[in-house]
Formats: C-alpha cells, sequence, structure tokens
C-alpha cells in the first residue's frame, strides 16, 4: 500500500538535497557584485557564502535524518495489518513536522544570505560611486615627463618626443636647449636664476599655474623638482595646502638650498649605533626624507607614479614602505664600506676641503662631517640607467665658504659643461668628466674663503681651551 507520508518525505528529501547547491539567486549577486569589480566586497560575499553553506549543510544532515527517519516510520507502517498504527503515526507526524522545519531553515537562511548579498552589492555601488567621484576630483590637472640630459642621439629623441606639441612648464630644467623648448616658463631659482636662497618648491607655492593640460618636466627629478610639481598640482585641484603639510615643504627647501647656517665644525660620520647623524643634510641624507628622495628618483616608475608619492607624503608626511627598506638598506651598506674602507674620505689644504670617492649618494654628506668644502668624485654615476661615467660634485655649506661659482667658471675653461649654482655644481650631465680628481681639488682650492675658514677655526679652538696655553694663536 503506498504511503502519502513516504511520498512526501521523498519528495521534500529531493528537495533538500537540491537545496544543497548554490542558490541561483545567490549565484546571479555575486557575478553581478564581480562585475563592479570591487575585490574587498567579492571577498566578503564569498566568505559569506561559504558560512551559510556550513550552517545549510548541518541543517540538510539533520533534515536527511528527519526524512531518513521518516520513511522507516512509513515502511514499518506499511508492514502493519491495514496500514494504521496510532503510535507510529504520532512518530511520523513528528518526524514531518522535523523535516518541514528544516526545508524551512534552509528557505530562511536563503534569504538572510541573499539579502546580506544585496547588501554588499549596494555597498559595492556605493563605494564605486565615491571612487568614480574621489578619482574625478583627484584626476591630475597637468601630465609629466623627465628630460634627459645626455647629449646622444637616444636622448634628444626621446626629448623630442616628451616635448612634442609645446605646452611645456618646467621645474629645474638645466640645460640651455631645453630651457628654450620650455615656452610656459621654467622655474629654476637656484641654477638658472643663481638664487641659492630659494627652493623650487618655495616658488611653486605662489607662481602662476600653468594652464590645464599642461606638460611639467624636469632633468632633476629629486624632492624639490618633483615636489614642485605636486604642489602645483594640489592648487590646481583647488586643494588646501594644510600647516603640516607646508612644514613638509620646508623641510624641503631646507634640504635642498643646504639652507643648514653656519658649518656646524667636524662631525660623526654615519654608524652602525648612529646611522644618520645629520640633521641638517641633503634629501638623501636625512632620516625624514631619504625614501621619499629614493622615490622620486626612481626611474623605473613612471613621473605620474612618483608624483603622486611625494604629493602623499607632503600631504601625511608617510613613506613607501619599499624605499623605507631600500635606503635603511643602502645606509647599512655605506656604513660597512665607510667601516672596511671602501669610500674614501680625506681632507687636503689644511682641512678646508674634504675630498672623497665614493659611488654612494652620500658623498657630499660625508665630505661635510670632515670639511665646509668638498670635492665629490662617483667614478661609476649613471643616469638613468645609462652607462657609468666619473662624475665630480664640488659645493660648499655656504657661499662664504668657498666662490663655487668661481670655481665652475675656471672649470669650464678646462672641460665645457661644468654648471650649477653658487652652493653646488658638477661636471658636464651625462657624460664623463676628464678632469683628474687633482685638477679639480687644486681649481676648488684657489677659492676657498680663507678668512671665513680661518675665522671658523679661532672659534673653534677658543671654545675648546686650546688657546690658554697658545700665546701665539693670533698669529695661525
Amino acid at each position: 500500500m503506498a504511503n502519502p507520508g513516504h511520498e512526501h518525505a521523498t519528495s521534500n528529501r529531493h528537495e533538500l538535497e537540491q537545496g544543497k547547491d548554490q542558490n541561483p539567486e545567490l549565484t546571479a549577486l555575486l557575478e553581478k557584485l564581480q562585475s563592479t569589480g570591487d575585490a574587498e566586497l567579492i571577498e566578503k560575499l564569498h566568505k559569506a557564502i561559504e558560512e551559510h553553506a556550513a550552517d545549510k549543510a548541518v541543517a540538510a544532515a539533520e533534515a536527511v535524518d528527519a526524512a531518513g527517519a521518516l520513511e522507516a516510520t512509513g515502511e514499518r507502517e506499511s508492514d502493519l495489518p491495514g496500514g494504521e498504527n496510532p503510535i507510529e503515526a504520532e512518530v511520523q507526524a513528528g518526524h514531518q513536522t522535523e523535516l518541514e522545519a528544516g526545508v524551512d531553515e534552509l528557505a530562511t537562511k536563503d534569504e538572510v544570505l541573499a539579502a546580506e548579498a544585496q547588501g554588499v552589492i549596494d555597498q559595492s555601488h556605493s563605494a564605486g560611486r565615491e571612487t568614480e567621484e574621489n578619482h574625478e576630483r583627484l584626476k591630475s590637472v597637468y601630465s609629466y615627463a623627465q628630460l634627459d640630459p645626455r647629449p646622444i642621439p637616444a636622448a634628444q629623441e626621446a626629448n623630442e618626443r616628451a616635448l612634442s606639441g609645446g605646452n611645456v612648464f618646467g621645474l629645474e630644467v638645466t640645460v640651455p636647449a631645453l630651457i628654450e623648448k620650455c615656452d610656459l616658463g621654467n622655474i629654476d631659482p637656484q641654477h638658472t636664476d643663481g638664487d641659492a636662497g630659494t627652493a623650487a618648491v618655495e616658488v611653486a607655492l605662489t607662481a602662476e599655474l600653468p594652464p590645464e593640460g599642461a606638460k611639467l618636466v624636469t632633468v632633476r627629478p629629486d624632492t624639490d623638482s618633483v615636489g614642485s610639481m605636486a604642489i602645483l598640482e594640489m592648487r590646481a585641484r583647488g586643494e588646501e595646502i594644510t600647516p603640516e603639510a607646508l612644514e613638509r615643504i620646508q623641510s624641503i627647501a631646507e634640504a635642498d638650498k643646504f639652507a643648514m647656517g653656519e658649518w656646524p665644525g667636524v662631525r660623526l660620520l654615519p654608524s652602525k649605533e648612529n646611522p644618520w647623524p645629520a640633521e641638517a643634510a641633503g634629501a638623501e641624507d636625512r632620516e625624514d626624507q631619504a625614501a621619499i628622495a629614493a622615490a622620486v628618483a626612481d626611474f623605473r616608475k613612471p613621473m605620474e607614479e612618483r608624483v603622486a608619492a611625494i604629493e602623499q607624503w607632503i600631504k601625511t608626511g608617510e613613506d613607501l614602505p619599499e624605499y623605507r627598506q631600500q635606503v635603511e638598506a643602502a645606509r647599512q651598506d655605506m656604513i660597512q664600506a665607510i667601516e672596511s674602507g671602501e669610500i674614501s674620505i680625506d681632507t687636503v689644504a689644511d682641512g678646508r676641503i674634504a675630498v672623497v670617492e665614493s659611488t654612494h649618494k652620500a658623498g657630499t654628506m660625508l665630505g661635510y662631517a670632515k670639511a665646509p668644502v668638498v670635492v665629490a668624485a662617483n667614478p661609476a654615476f649613471r643616469v638613468q640607467g645609462g652607462e657609468p661615467h666619473l662624475k665630480y660634485t664640488i659645493c660648499a655649506y655656504t657661499e662664504e665658504d668657498a666662490d663655487i661659482s668661481g670655481a665652475l667658471a675656471e672649470l669650464r675653461e678646462l672641460e665645457p659643461g661644468w654648471g650649477g649654482s653658487p652652493t653646488i655644481g658638477g661636471s658636464p650631465q651625462g657624460e664623463g668628466s676628464q678632469l683628474h680628481r687633482d685638477q679639480v681639488v687644486r681649481v676648488v682650492s684657489k677659492y676657498v674663503n680663507d678668512k671665513k675658514f680661518l675665522e671658523r677655526r679661532r672659534i673653534a679652538l677658543a671654545r675648546s681651551g686650546v688657546y690658554e696655553n697658545w700665546p701665539d694663536w693670533r698669529g695661525i
């Protein structure tokens, strides 16, 4: 005899097992969410589905057990005469209720998850709208390019492509032929205008903004030039430059200008115990700016990324972790090189000039730890990943310490292409110098301010107490 309860239990168990699969509505919601491209919210929905599947499996197992019990009851009932058994009928009714409750629980779970999924989708859409609004608000007003100063055909062709169409605004473009291509102007107070007391970032705070769509270019991708690009971009978007941001901009200016007052005297070199001893130094040698200086100088990255990186640093002071790790590792390598003698630091001209030979960028900082005037020689300098070549940098802590402009003029007579500002300059950009180190040192020594140096020496000796037992100290 057919048992209606048995048929109903079999039908419900089949429905239950089908319900173990993903609800088609949830699948459709997931596909809809995936189209938004929000990985975080997609992951959230996946997690919810997995949790739901686990709950559903438990409920399914319980309901299947109830269905099995119901079937067993039905089979036992059919074996009885007349198919009637009040006790079994009561048990069967209990199993039927339990089964129906299990199926209802699954349906409820599906509805809850579907509602949660729809909420996730709504959240995704809302986040997407906010992202689009932020993207529109933060959309770059300008485009950017790094020019190549090397006098080779490949560099010239690359520059022509970057400068095609005009509408170019320069930031610290120092090569005369390239300056001429900057039809919208060029901010370069130190190198072109000879104003060592002003940095490009300071000018960028108040300069007339280039028109929308202008291309901002530089041959010197450092915190000053790339920072200036970020400042112009922020101003063009109408963003407020906060007092905290202004402090960071000023710190860029100070590092770039070496605006550190009087030479503080002989100082300690970096060591394992004190890796960053110099607070007054260039950006690469200051602990607070070394990482962002490395980021903006990374020629492997598009200029847009470098501008965005320093804009974020100006706003928040946050470093990019990869560059912080990079500069800390380089600093430890430098310390090891100092201790092993791989970095050569000597003083000449009775302590007036420090001569540094090193492939590290910290040559000037290391030199200033020993003397107010530095001649730094890098035997394997590279520009944008080009061939290594000999590069000289000459610099004075302040304009009073040496006539760097005079030294550069004489060096140009020996080798065309030397240039720079009243406090820092170097050999021709993009090509190796043919001068011997001793030639450079001899020229620079002619322009050291002996009076200033001797005045500093007297002050230092007086503070040390040496003069107390030295009656002829005024003759030094």
